[in-house]
Formats: structure tokens, sequence, C-alpha cells
């Protein structure tokens, strides 16, 4: 490892490894990411820590942060230990052993500013990201079954075009291995479209490629990179890119002191976060277009980078309940 004598230097080598990190997601650049995020968590233990006085605190953020943007990227467990990233944010990247006692969580609340089919869709998704997550590790083939069919029924629904009903509105619910499953019911109201429909609202349109993407990883229990046709990646940055900046920065809490991550992940920019990484592996893909791609990879920092200033609980747990989705589809 590097001899840096003086503790200066090396938090000045460290601010250099993360500058490579975010230009290595910026432009898409894989090969060496890894092995730079490694360099920065070397680095940071020799200054003491994340938590050490000799590490300024947005340092250390930026580390966490990149840390974690890499593994979404990656698809890979992030380079920190859980132990590490636990210690100073919060998250808890560990599976669950047991049936939890309660109903699955309840999803994060919404950001004000999307309409009401966004947010209904959003409300899904996030519904369906807690039931996966809150399974026990391993879970029955049953309960497997259940999540799958209902990730399958979602898509469905989604693939229609936008409704106006969620699935947390559902009136059955069955036991699953000890937790409280509530499950899609058939009876449930909803919008008749016609297949293929685009709303028009493109903020609309990226949740529900974002969505769509989440669902059928779900599914087939395989990655998002394995899942995400090239098509969604480009559809899914034109959509992203026709929103004006300002809406995706309107839902910021400006939470700037907090070091945990008790945030939900609900602003604007956590919302951001959640629809790219859903397309930002399979844009690393040669065959991507590159324009596209690089935009997906840029946007991804910028979100990133922003909330962990601003919102510092809500970048953790944005980017969390991808690493931790990421893991489960592993299996």
């Amino acid at each position: 490892m590097l001899a840096l004598p003086e503790p200066w230097a090396k938090e000045g080598t460290l601010e250099a490894a993360v500058r490579m990190i975010l230009t290595d997601l910026c432009t898409g650049e894989t090969q060496d990411l890894r092995a730079h995020v490694d360099l920065a968590r070397e680095i940071a233990g020799q200054l003491g820590g994340l938590s050490s006085p000799g590490l300024s605190g947005i340092l250390a953020r930026l580390v966490v942060v990149a840390d974690l943007a890499t593994a979404v990227a990656l698809e890979t467990p992030p380079s920190h230990s859980p132990d590490d990233l636990a210690a100073y944010t919060g998250l808890s990247l560990s599976t669950a052993s047991s049936p939890p006692a309660a109903a699955a969580p309840v999803p994060p609340s919404i950001p004000p500013l999307l309409d009401a089919p966004t947010a209904a869709m959003l409300k899904d998704v996030h519904f369906l990201l807690n039931t996966v997550l809150a399974l026990p590790q391993p879970p029955s083939p049953w309960a497997l079954r259940k999540v799958q069919s209902m990730a399958r029924w979602l898509h469905g629904r989604l693939s229609a075009g936008p409704t106006t009903t969620t699935i947390t509105t559902t009136t059955a619910e069955e036991a699953v291995d000890g937790m409280l499953l509530p499950l899609p019911s058939s009876a449930l109201p909803q919008q008749q479209q016609q297949r293929g429909y685009v709303y028009p609202n493109p903020l609309h349109r990226a949740v529900q490629l974002a969505a769509l993407v989440y669902c059928r990883a779900i599914d087939r229990r395989q990655p998002c990179s394995a899942v995400a046709g090239q098509q969604e990646v480009v559809g899914l940055a034109e959509a992203v890119a026709a929103v004006p900046l300002d809406i995706w920065d309107g839902g910021s809490t400006n939470n700037n002191n907090n070091n945990n991550s008790s945030s939900s992940g609900s602003s604007m920019l956590g919302t951001l976060l959640l629809v790219l990484a859903a397309v930002l592996p399979a844009a690393r893909d040669g065959d991507a277009d590159l324009r596209c791609a690089r935009q997906v990879w840029v946007m991804m920092v910028a979100a990133a980078v922003q909330l962990a200033v601003t919102d510092w609980g809500d970048a953790v747990a944005a980017l969390g309940r991808v690493v931790k989705l990421h893991a489960w589809l592993r299996g």
C-alpha cells in the first residue's frame, strides 16, 4: 500500500482516488473502477476509518457514495464491509435470517411533486421491493413463487399503461413463512388501457420503464443487466433528460447534518437514483447507445453526489435499497 506519512497527504490521495472513481462512473469505464474503490477504502482505513477525525465529513460521504454507486453499477457487493457501512451510515446490508414479526415494511413516502398515476406506480415499486427485501433468507420455494407472481402481475399491469390503483390497497393477506404478505386482488378496479400506450409525461415514463425492469428482475431472479434491454436504456435516458432539472431537485429535504440512513429515500433525487439504477448496469454494456449510456452514468453520479451533500440519509437509503436488491437477485 502507499506509504504516505502526512495525514493531509493521505487525505489528498483519498480525494484523488474518489475523483478517479467518479470519473470512471461518469464515463462508464469499469475496467479499473473496483480497483479505485478498493484503493479509496484502504486509504480511508489508513486515516482511521470513515468516522475518523482525520477525515473530513464530506470526503467520507463521497467515499461511501462512490462505493455504493459502484456496487450498483457493477452489481457487486460494496468494497467496505457491512459492519463499516453500518457503523458510519446506519445502513444494514445483512439479509433477514428469520421471518419478521410484522407485515412487510410500509413503502417510503412519495414525493409530493408526482402526479397521481406516477405516485401510484412508485408506491407499487416500493411495495414490491420492500416485500422482496423482507423475505427471510433463504426464502421457502412457496414464498419465492409468491413474490415472483406479484412481480409478474405488476409487470403485466404496468405494461398495459398507467393506472391509479396500487398494490397497497389490497384486502387479502396470507402468511408467508411467518410474515404477512399483502396479495394483489384480481377484483381491484383499474383503468383499461390499450397495451403499448405511452403516457405523455416523461417523468411517468421514466418511472414506468424502471418499474418494468425491476419487476422482470424479481420475477426471473436475475440481475437487472440481464433483463434490461438497450431500448429501455435509451428510452429511460431520454425520459429522464426530458424532465426539467428543477423538478428532480424539488424534493430535497436538506437533511445535511444527518449522519445515518433514517431517511426513507423519498425525495425526487432519491426517486431519480432508483429510476437510473434500474438500467445503470445495462448501460455499461458495449452494445449500449454510447450517448444515452453515458447520460445515464453521468446523471447517476450527479444525483448521488448532490443528494449526499443535501440529504445524506436519503442518499444512503436510496442506494442501499438497490444494493440489497442486487444481493437478493444474486441469491
